[in-house]
């Protein structure tokens, strides 16, 4: 049996030539399923397909589960054919996952069968993250109350002009280490002691951040290192964390956890599973992102049961997902 993920990759110019193709190795393939143009950019759905070492695990209510290892070694090979496609072009790329994400392919007919008496796949619940309109501090706070620590500023106005969640999460990273003058796991109980208790924040989810700041910087020594789809769904939380350390920190670029209430965020999140909250205000809208049940890319909303290649197997996941994304 083998596994596909799928993903719609979007470039703003592609010729051709770069439009349909097929890159294959021993272990997997990444094709191109079907190419449009999609406004001011162009769509690439793709697949990425390899072999599962054994027939998947279902469980009593007869969901497929899917292995991780060989997702997330698709979703490797997707990223880097989208990376090459960058550095063919010299354009920038967006990834994102249509409905279905993952789809199983039988080698037989006995495995074709044991498919079509499974229910469908087991999918973790989606995560969403609310985005709302942004963040407005009034100019004369912003002057007068954080002159002390203009080192700061720089470093958020550098995390709000990112694109790409690595770029935001390195600023970010470096933004909590210029304010407590920590690093590394030293950095934990200070910043998860600071952030203030309505936000949610645990030194479990703290601990995940600060363990993955050297495979996302360093690849000289490792044989795995990390890359966008792997910090994606923490940068929501991770910004949230930056505003509340450069507003409220008493004593900028100091060991200590004092805090000053010189500013609250009028939205936010209280935890990784999508809790919010929001001030009562008319001018606030509020929507949000909803990231793929593996939370490795933003789902599309475009590309919606696409047509797959004869003999794919898939079943449409939980109606939470399925209302997250109609929303």
């Amino acid at each position: 049996m083998q596994l596909a993920r799928l993903a719609t990759v979007y470039l703003p110019e592609l010729t051709e030539d770069r439009r349909r193709w097929a890159f294959e190795s021993e272990l997997m393939k990444v094709e191109v399923l079907r190419a449009r143009d999609a406004g001011d950019e162009i769509q690439l759905l793709l697949a990425a397909t390899g072999p599962l070492a054994y027939q998947p695990k279902r469980t009593l209510e007869g969901r497929v589960v899917i292995n991780d290892k060989a997702r997330k070694a698709l979703e490797f090979a997707i990223e880097n054919i989208a990376n090459l496609l960058t550095v063919s072009t010299g354009c920038k790329r967006r990834i994102m996952s249509p409905l279905p994400v993952v789809a199983l392919i039988p080698d037989s007919a006995d495995e074709r069968s044991w498919l079509n008496e499974s229910s469908g796949i087991l999918y973790p619940q989606a995560q969403r993250f609310f985005q709302c309109s942004p963040l407005n501090i009034p100019l004369e706070l912003v002057v007068t109350r954080l002159s002390d620590r203009p080192d700061g500023v720089s470093l958020l106005s550098e995390i709000i002009t990112h694109e790409h969640s690595v770029g935001k999460f390195h600023d970010i990273y470096r933004l909590f280490e210029r304010g407590f003058s920590k690093t590394s796991k030293n950095l934990v109980t200070p910043l998860c002691d600071f952030l203030h208790e309505d936000y949610g924040y645990t030194k479990s989810e703290v601990g995940q951040w600060i363990q993955m700041r050297d495979p996302l910087t360093h690849a000289d020594k490792r044989n795995d290192f990390l890359v966008e789809a792997d910090v994606a769904a923490c940068i929501p939380r991770m910004e949230q964390a930056a505003y509340d350390v450069l507003m409220n920190k008493m004593h900028w670029r100091s060991h200590d956890v004092a805090r000053r209430d010189l500013w609250k965020p009028p939205y936010g999140t209280t935890g990784t599973k999508g809790g919010f909250f929001a001030a009562d205000r008319q001018d606030l809208k509020m929507n949000f992102t909803v990231m793929d049940p593996y939370g490795s890319w933003e789902c599309d909303p475009s590309v919606w049961s696409p047509p797959l290649p004869k003999g794919w197997w898939w079943a449409a996941p939980d109606e939470i997902i399925i209302d997250d994304i109609r929303r």
